[in-house]
């Protein structure tokens, strides 16, 4: 991107233009995970849709609102790798936003008017927008450099991008937004649809989050990098796949980051089935277990439950077999009459507590 600043007399051209199209660097260098159970978000706007065409000259606009009271920073990787600082910036320094506001740059606190130009770059263009219960404090170097140059370079080395965001970040509740555009060329692209063979998967092509899976997406045709992840530590990739117009639905497995066996679990009646205390399923039950100790639990209504400490092997099947006993009416009726005093107990104390407050 060129960025343009007006003022009343003077008019300033930043950034050189790179002479090639799609990205030059390894898309794996970007991809940014915040922490998952994150109360911090922030909403990125941009005066047309992701994956849209700029022409050298045309203005973007860029806006953003968070949900909490939050430090922001917004950064754009250029085509070449390098990464540099849109806000704060030097007529723009006060980066720190009330929740639920919508910020639009430049900001009613900017020091001078400016605006965001297309140059002559050709490539694809990414935006971050960062948002950060903590000072950001990977925006200090080039924060220290507002007296030399408006817009400042945040790294020159795209490797340098993540490990230090995130290290910066570790102790704070975060989260990021992205955004991309095509620089001064339009692509043929390819309508595509990633699956995933498991719920709450996280797709992330080429460095950026794409959405939750299943994700329908238009995509440049050619070898793009996909990363899949979800809660349990399992992943797919970072694997190159190539699309293609008759390449362009990928069903894709996940398999664990870790050492792991396949537990396999089956019970006579048929019943729930808990590993170290989660819920997974039902019997009969076989999946990806983590290689060694494991608690195993089968539970069903009527039925004692029974539990056995079992080993996973690394590489192989492990196959457990479960067999329930029936309870008697009169331990039915006992449990019965136990979960309705429970439930009583709970219910007096609430009257109480409302009559008294």
């Amino acid at each position: 991107m060129r960025k343009l600043f007006l003022s009343f007399i003077a008019v300033l051209f930043v950034l050189s233009s790179a002479a090639f199209s799609g990205v030059e660097y390894n898309p794996d260098k970007i991809v940014l995970v915040p922490p998952l159970d994150t109360r911090v978000s922030i909403e990125l706007k941009v005066n047309r849709p992701s994956g849209s065409v700029f022409y050298s000259g045309e203005v973007i606009e860029i806006s953003f609102k968070t949900n909490v009271d939050a430090y922001v920073a917004i950064v754009e990787v250029q085509s070449d790798g390098t990464l540099q600082v849109l806000f704060p910036n030097a007529y723009d320094k006060d980066n720190f936003v009330i929740a639920n506001q919508q910020y639009s740059l430049p900001t009613e606190k900017a020091t001078l008017s400016y605006r965001f130009l297309i140059g002559p770059e050709v490539g694809r263009q990414v935006i971050f927008a960062f948002a950060s219960t903590e000072p950001l404090y990977f925006l200090d170097p080039a924060v220290s450099r507002f007296n030399q140059t408006d817009f400042p370079l945040l790294f020159d080395r795209i490797e340098d991008f993540k490990p230090v965001v995130t290290s910066s970040l570790e102790r704070a509740q975060w989260n990021v937004a992205n955004y991309f555009y095509y620089a001064n060329y339009n692509p043929r692209l390819v309508s595509t649809t990633i699956r995933s063979d498991r719920p709450q998967t996280r797709v992330f092509v080429d460095g950026l989050f794409a959405g939750m899976a299943p994700v329908n997406m238009n995509l440049e045709p050619g070898w793009r990098r996909f990363y899949l992840f979800d809660n349990r530590d399992l992943a797919f990739g970072p694997e190159w796949m190539n699309v293609q117009p008759d390449a362009r639905r990928f069903d894709l497995v996940l398999e664990p980051t870790y050492p792991y066996g396949f537990l396999e679990v089956v019970s006579t009646p048929q019943g729930s089935v808990y590993v170290d205390g989660t819920y997974v399923g039902t019997t009969p039950y076989k999946d990806f277990a983590r290689v060694g100790e494991r608690t195993v639990r089968v539970s069903r209504s009527g039925y004692h439950s029974e539990t056995a400490t079992v080993f996973v092997n690394e590489g192989i099947t492990n196959r457990y077999e479960f067999r329930l006993d029936q309870k008697t009416e009169e331990e039915i009726r006992r449990e019965r009459i136990t979960l309705l005093s429970i439930i009583g107990i709970i219910v007096v104390a609430l009257l109480l507590l409302v009559l008294l407050f």
